[in-house]
């Protein structure tokens, strides 16, 4: 299986496709907030932590 290259989002036609998050994340958990933000799973220091924690990824 492929891991996902990042998180993009498009406008409401398919076009304009703008990378909003390229780093680490558990593709089965995104999720979004009522006021536009990312909600994602991930672990940026997996060496020393063994669960992910969720982040808000906020996009303008």
């Amino acid at each position: 299986m492929r891991e996902p290259e990042g998180i993009a989002v498009v406008d409401y036609d398919g076009s304009n496709k703008r990378l909003v998050y390229s780093g680490p994340f558990q593709p089965e958990y995104i999720s979004t907030t009522r006021d536009g933000k990312l909600l994602i799973l991930t672990n940026f220091n997996s060496s020393s932590r063994l669960l992910p924690d969720v982040y808000s990824v906020g996009t303008r």
